[in-house]
């Protein structure tokens, strides 16, 4: 990462982890520099067989890859501390990613994911 730059960052939890990342390192080495965030959580398993290159990035999304917050292997309440603990006051976007073939019936899909990550950051709440 630059030392500094003019343009702010963007910051996707599960695809820096994807990658094989800290995002809580990113988060203090890009302290200032962070305009908006992504909380993405991800199965650590199946990141490892896409990184080797065993495992097609949409399979593994179809295999689960990314997971309701609090259920994989980021450390999501490390992460928003390092931001808050630097004056952070940006948005916090819940994502689920997934690969759908269809139209998920009411209640259904990821919005139920979504739903189990916006409980966990409740619980959160009190402890950041």
């Amino acid at each position: 990462m630059l030392d500094q730059s003019l343009v702010d960052l963007c910051i996707d939890t599960g695809h820096l982890a994807l990658a094989g990342a800290d995002p809580v390192a990113i988060a203090r080495a890009a302290t200032g520099r962070v305009a908006h965030v992504h909380l993405k959580d991800l199965d650590e398993s199946l990141a490892r067989q896409v990184r080797s290159g065993d495992l097609a990035f949409r399979q593994a999304v179809i295999d689960g890859l990314f997971l309701p917050l609090g259920d994989g292997s980021v450390d999501i309440q490390g992460f928003i501390g390092a931001l808050e603990a630097q004056g952070y006051g940006g948005w916090y976007v819940i994502e689920q990613d997934a690969v759908l073939d269809a139209e998920p019936e009411s209640g259904e899909g990821p919005i139920v994911a979504a739903a189990r990550s916006f409980a966990f950051l409740e619980q959160l709440g009190g402890g950041l």
